[in-house]
C-alpha cells in the first residue's frame, strides 16, 4: 500500500540533508494499533507493540485530568487513520527518546492528497503546537503552520490564553 509513498519518501529526503544535525535518517513501515493521545501512538514495528512519540510538536497532555483540547487532539489523530493503517516513519539520527520510544516523523497515504505529514497536520489543525524545533528537520514549515493556525483561532488557538504541555505538565508535578 505504501510502495509509492515509499518511493517518494526516498526522493523527499534529499531535501532534508542540508539541514545540519537535523537530517532525517531511517525511514520504515509501522501499523498503527492505538492512538494514546495527540502526538503518541502505539504501533506495530517489526513485530513488535512499541510507542510512537511524532517529532517537532507537543499536543495536550491527556493525564488524570485532561488539558484543555487534548481529547480534540487524540479524536483528531482517531479520525485521521484507518483500522490497522500502515505509516512511513521518518526518525532522525536519535531515532529514540530517553524511554525507549520510536520518535519520528509520521506520513500516511491520502487517496485525494497524497502522502500527509501527521505531526504538520495536527499543527495545521490547531491540534498540538510545534516544538522542539532546533531539532525538527522541517522547523520552518512548523512554524508557519503554527503561525497559520494562530491566526485563524484553529483549535486550541481559539482559547484567549493556552497553555503549552510543557507548562501545564510543571502544574501537575511542581
Amino acid at each position: 500500500m505504501l510502495r509509492p509513498a515509499i518511493w517518494l519518501m526516498t526522493l523527499l529526503l534529499g531535501s532534508f540533508s542540508g539541514v545540519q544535525g537535523r537530517e532525517l535518517q531511517h525511514e520504515f513501515p509501522v501499523e498503527v494499533r492505538k492512538i494514546l493521545d495527540g502526538d503518541t501512538l502505539q504501533v506495530l514495528h517489526q513485530g513488535q507493540i512499541e510507542v510512537l512519540r511524532l517529532l517537532c510538536i507537543d499536543a495536550p497532555e491527556m493525564g488524570r485530568e485532561p488539558q484543555a483540547w487534548a481529547r480534540e487532539a487524540r479524536s483528531f489523530l482517531r479520525q485521521m487513520r484507518k483500522p490497522k493503517q500502515t505509516l512511513l516513519v521518518i526518525t532522525g539520527p536519535a531515532e529514540r527518546g530517553s524511554d525507549g520510544q520510536i520518535l519520528g516523523m509520521a506520513y500516511y497515504e491520502d487517496p485525494i492528497s497524497g502522502l500527509v505529514n501527521l505531526n504538520l497536520a495536527l499543527v495545521k489543525k490547531g491540534m498540538a503546537w510545534a516544538a522542539y524545533l532546533d531539532s525538527c528537520p522541517e522547523a520552518k514549515a512548523f512554524e508557519s503552520a503554527q503561525k497559520e493556525a494562530q491566526d485563524q483561532k484553529q483549535g486550541l488557538w481559539s482559547l484567549p490564553d493556552p497553555l503549552p504541555p510543557s507548562a501545564y505538565r510543571k502544574q501537575l508535578n511542581p
